[in-house]
């Protein structure tokens, strides 16, 4: 096995990474509840507020932030004493604020009941109150917080079970939170459909699916209970049963199901199925962009790549997508039309979780086209604007360099990744990589045990460092110790039963080798796997049968270089 690694087509690779993780709890979308308190700052006092009450304030924020308990208190009772001579809400929503984010949960909710009563048309008072005395522990004036608001006597049109569930999601305790909600919980459909979800939440999901399954016999119409009994059993690892759950409707139903059964059928597989379920998503509403944007992908998943290039032109004047149809359009044009195509889609891509992404594909075309310098200036000028994307474009430069053919550069751009971030594991990996290509295989063998000492079931570290033992070394039986653990956690992996293979060769045992050898490349005919099985199978006197794996090999991958020296090493 060399040790770099095959590049599989942009277009799978992007797919795949848009996949992610498409399910979600079910149920209606509803606000968020209070966020949590903002960081301490001076206290800004009302008109008429004594000017020398602030600098007792902020004395005694700074104080409770520190975890002092009598200054907590004391600063909740001065911000609500405040409060209640100026009359002013803001003064007791700051004390709860205040109390909340020094763990003062008691103090919290009572400010935030005085917050409540200076300001009832506001939502949020009564939430962090519910939510206050749920992680106070004061299970039965929760309850009967959330009651109210689950009636709707909170005030606002966003009051009901959804905000109870909401509210609820944010107490840490689970037992705790199913407590509260048995007391809420009465024998309405929606209340029982309240407790089924924060029984999900908490782990309790053979309670939660009978009470779902009582509900969807009872209002069989409701299609909420059917896509929640779905996702749950699909979050279970019971895919079967979440398909069935949703069967029998067609491409009929609410959009919700229709969406989530389409999602379902994809993650099995299905794709014709769902492509069908998101048609008729579109048939129904030709403005849903969402169903558009996954029928896309969809699409560019199964390589019907025309069609998914239709789906995404429709999206460019959607604010939501356009960036993201950008960036598939520039996938589907690096087959479709060409480099030069692409990168004019890409450039179209201005901000958004697909951004960095185009960039970093955009100088990869560079460099594949021979503009290494304009691709390095390129992912140099990128605007870091999340976290995460120094790293994204540390690993996007010194793998472009690697396939350049320029293995000391990349090597000095890992260098300084890895003074950002110390002892990260994929960087010390692509540095052992690019070490061994310049013979460096001390440097290699340090990154790779660092990387072994802090996982020692990291299966691609300790395959590497085992590959490289056997190939590059005579150290063959610790190789077989290293490639026997990371075979025994990754048993299906080709790359790892070639390296088995090998191993096992170097040790003279050419039987084993070659059955290993064979169950690799009959898993993905990778040419420097055929090259190895041929080797053995010559060793083993089989030339004919290697000449023709060999010259197989030869015409899938002219150009591999691991294959021509191994055909050129044993003659015609």
């Amino acid at each position: 096995m060399a040790m770099s690694t095959l590049r599989p087509h942009a277009l799978v690779l992007a797919v795949a990474a848009a996949a992610g993780t498409i399910l979600s709890a079910a149920g209606p979308a509803w606000p968020a509840a209070p966020p949590p308190p903002p960081s301490p700052r001076a206290a800004q006092a009302s008109p008429g507020f004594p000017p020398g009450m602030v600098g007792t304030l902020l004395a005694a924020e700074v104080a409770a932030l520190r975890g002092e308990e009598a200054e907590a208190a004391q600063a909740v009772r001065d911000y609500v004493d405040a409060a209640l001579r100026h009359g002013d809400p803001a003064l007791a929503r700051r004390a709860a604020r205040l109390a909340a984010a020094a763990g003062h949960y008691g103090p919290a909710a009572d400010a935030a009941d005085e917050w409540r009563r200076l300001d009832p048309e506001n939502l949020r008072a009564p939430w962090m109150r519910a939510l206050m005395l749920a992680r106070a522990g004061r299970v039965e004036e929760s309850a009967a917080a959330l009651r109210s608001i689950a009636a709707g006597q909170a005030g606002g049109k966003h009051t009901g079970h959804d905000a109870v569930v909401e509210i609820l999601g944010l107490a840490p305790d689970r037992r705790r939170r199913v407590r509260i909600m048995e007391a809420v919980a009465d024998a309405g459909p929606e209340s029982r459909y309240a407790l089924a979800r924060v029984l999900v939440g908490a782990g309790e999901v053979d309670r939660a699916l009978k009470i779902l399954g009582a509900l969807r016999r009872e209002r069989p119409a409701d299609d909420r209970y059917a896509v929640t009994h779905a996702l749950v059993l699909q979050g279970r690892g019971d895919h079967d049963a979440a398909l069935d759950a949703l069967s029998g409707r067609g491409n009929g139903g609410s959009d919700e199901l229709l969406r989530t059964h389409a999602r379902l059928l994809a993650s099995a597989g299905r794709r014709e199925e769902a492509r069908d379920r998101y048609a008729a998503l579109l048939e129904r509403s030709p403005e849903d962009h969402d169903a558009r944007w996954e029928l896309g992908r969809l699409l560019a998943a199964m390589e019907r790549l025309e069609d998914a290039q239709a789906h995404f032109r429709a999206l460019y004047r959607s604010p939501d997508r356009r960036d993201g149809a950008w960036y598939f359009t520039g996938l589907i044009d690096e087959s479709l039309a060409g480099p030069d195509r692409a990168l004019r889609a890409y450039r179209r891509v201005r901000e958004g979780a697909w951004y960095v992404s185009a960039r970093i594909r955009a100088a990869e075309i560079m460099a594949e086209t021979g503009e290494v310098r304009w691709a390095r200036w390129h992912l140099a000028a990128t605007p870091r604007r999340a976290e995460g994307d120094d790293l994204r474009l540390y690993r996007a430069e010194s793998g472009l360099l690697l396939r350049a053919d320029r293995p000391g550069e990349a090597m000095t751009v890992l260098d300084a990744a890895l003074g950002a971030y110390p002892g990260h594991a994929d960087l010390l990996y692509a540095r052992a990589m690019a070490a061994e290509r310049i013979d460096r295989l001390d440097i290699l063998e340090r990154d790779l045990r660092a990387i072994i000492e802090r996982d020692p079931n990291h299966a691609e570290a300790l395959n590497a460092l085992g590959y490289t033992l056997a190939d590059r070394t005579d150290r063959y039986q610790e190789a077989l110790e290293l490639v026997e653990r990371a075979l025994a956690l990754d048993p299906d992996e080709y790359h790892i039963v070639d390296s088995m293979g090998w191993v096992l060769y170097r040790l003279g045992r050419h039987e084993e080798a070659a059955e290993h050898l064979r169950r690799s490349y009959e898993g993905e005919r990778d040419p420097v796997v055929a090259a190895h099985l041929g080797e053995v199978l010559w060793a083993l006197g089989r030339r004919d049968e290697a000449r023709e794996i060999w010259d197989s090999a030869l015409e899938e991958a002219p150009d591999n270089e691991v294959l021509i020296e191994t055909i050129e090493r044993f003659g015609p």
